[in-house]
């Protein structure tokens, strides 16, 4: 991974406008309203934290490796009890 991951709160990289000397880390953590449209586009209660920590690292020719840890916490029904887990 890159040194320090930039924080990062768009919902796109220019990979194009990279430089393909060096691996770039990101973190996201999106707000609230971000969340909740992913909630609801997943059929979730609720989503209540999502971060990435992400490297991109330049490979052979204009490839690039994407490597990602994800973390979240969800709240969703039990299909058995329909009860809230």
């Amino acid at each position: 991974m890159a040194s320090k991951p930039e924080k990062f709160t768009g919902n796109r990289i220019e990979i194009a406008a990279l430089s393909a000397a060096q691996s770039h880390a990101y973190l996201w953590e999106p707000d609230a309203a971000t969340r909740q449209a992913i909630a609801a586009d997943l059929g979730l209660l609720e989503l209540r934290k999502l971060r990435a920590q992400v490297t991109l690292t330049p490979a052979e020719d204009r490839d690039w490796l994407f490597e990602a840890a994800w973390g979240a916490t969800v709240v969703q029904r039990c299909v058995v009890q329909l009860a809230t887990v």
